[in-house]
């Protein structure tokens, strides 16, 4: 399995995602270190770094962490830079 972007933002279990390719689109299931989510949007925002380029950026509900083969809630947000 590939990188398909990095965590640019984090906020319980709202998280946005700097998106590298084209395999992700609204409903993919994406895996964040430990942690799962469902791409719920997707849009297109500027990079102020680089001025008018627009990065694509998708938002993903996490709901849950694997913790020894079971499925539990998050208790922190997601780091910055999780790829």
């Amino acid at each position: 399995m590939s990188d398909v972007g990095v965590v640019v933002s984090s906020r319980g279990t709202t998280v946005e995602v700097q998106v590298a390719g084209d395999e992700v689109e609204l409903g993919s299931i994406l895996k964040l270190s430990d942690a799962y989510g469902i791409v719920a949007g997707l849009g297109y925002r500027e990079d102020t770094k680089v001025g008018s380029k627009q990065e694509l950026i998708a938002e993903v509900s996490v709901f849950g962490r694997l913790d020894g083969g079971t499925l539990r809630r998050i208790k922190k947000p997601i780091p910055p830079y999780t790829e």
